[in-house]
């Protein structure tokens, strides 16, 4: 009896483990909250043949005249801890279209909300937000925020750039 007992607890813990694990193998927005595994922590930087292969984020102010201007994100970001950076940039400040990610698991499909859809007055004051943090750094006649993920190649031995290229862009209108 108590072995039986025993089996079934491991059961249901193995279950109550393996399920968040999966969950988040699929997609890192689907594992449940509270969380009961621990953080996989940043990005791996995958290292091969002396090549350093890695990904950034930048924030460029584009102007109405179609000039650009990269944007320093300690200074637009001010207060913002540095880790919320890259994940507000790469959601589009919160302002853009509802995503949902939707993956099949035999008969069922589970679809999960990535990203929310914002308030009228949400979009408003996130987009009044932006432009008075514009302001403070005198960046004016911006139309919109293009935010680009680079994908660069870097030689250990020779110490150089190999590569750098754009991979993703996000482009986001603050006009009010």
């Amino acid at each position: 009896m108590i072995r039986h007992q025993k089996s079934l607890l491991r059961l249901a813990l193995f279950a109550g483990l393996i399920i968040p694990l999966i969950l988040r193998q699929i997609s890192g927005g689907l594992e449940p909250f509270p969380s009961v595994l621990q953080p996989l922590g940043d990005d791996k930087v995958s290292v091969a043949e002396g090549v350093v292969d890695f990904s950034s984020t930048e924030l460029v102010a584009v102007k109405q005249d179609g000039s650009e201007e990269r944007i320093e994100p300690a200074l637009f970001f001010g207060e913002i801890p540095t880790h919320y950076w890259t994940k507000i940039v790469n959601n589009g400040f919160g302002i853009g279209e509802p995503e949902t990610y939707s993956f099949s698991l035999g008969i069922w499909t589970v679809s999960a909300a990535t990203t929310l859809e914002a308030s009228e007055a949400q979009k408003k004051e996130t987009l009044t937000w932006i432009n008075d943090r514009l302001s403070a750094l005198d960046i004016q006649d911006v139309s919109h925020l293009s935010v680009r993920t680079i994908s660069s190649l870097f030689d250990i031995e020779t110490q150089t750039k190999i590569k750098n290229d754009i991979t993703d862009e996000i482009s986001i209108e603050i006009a009010q």
